[in-house]
């Protein structure tokens, strides 16, 4: 995490995060000496989502979950083909 925000290892997790919080493409940061992603073609567009008043639901949650199961699914499909 930075700045309140989840940092991912992969673009394609950054990406898919993106979509999720209403935003596009990701932009890089250095932690720890690594290279991660973070969801929004900047850091202020990233930041400025968790300014939103909203409240997840468990419907939100369940929602968030399949949409990884189903983008994990994919990943491991194109690796073993």
């Amino acid at each position: 995490m930075i700045d309140g925000q989840p940092v991912f290892t992969t673009i394609e997790e950054a990406e898919a995060h993106a979509k999720l919080v209403g935003c596009e493409g990701y932009h890089v940061h250095e932690l720890e000496g690594q290279k991660v992603y973070m969801a929004c073609k900047d850091h202020s567009e990233a930041t400025d989502l968790k300014k939103c008043d909203c409240k997840k639901t468990d419907n939100d949650f369940t929602r968030i979950r399949k949409f990884y199961s189903r983008t994990l699914e994919k990943m491991f499909l194109k690796i073993g083909n």
